[in-house]
């Protein structure tokens, strides 16, 4: 992932973006974040700045099909 809209956003998805996030969530906090394609990379910098990562994939259209698109949910 990355900062679609703003290049400024890229931070959140960095390593000092991640912990600013983890240290700002409750215990069990939950930080969802999505994305159009897969990625390995920041699936480790998720597991790496300390969350239990669960990964998914999810139809763009729901029912309707289309490309998958892929959320983690990233657990303090």
């Amino acid at each position: 992932p990355d900062g679609l809209t703003r290049s400024s956003n890229d931070w959140l998805y960095s390593r000092a973006g991640l912990l600013a996030a983890h240290a700002s969530l409750k215990p069990a906090g939950v930080l969802a974040v999505w994305s159009a394609s897969p990625d390995s990379a920041f699936s480790r910098l998720l597991r790496q700045t300390g969350f239990v990562v669960k990964e998914t994939t999810v139809r763009a259209r729901g029912s309707k099909g289309g490309r998958r698109h892929t959320i983690w949910l990233a657990i303090k």
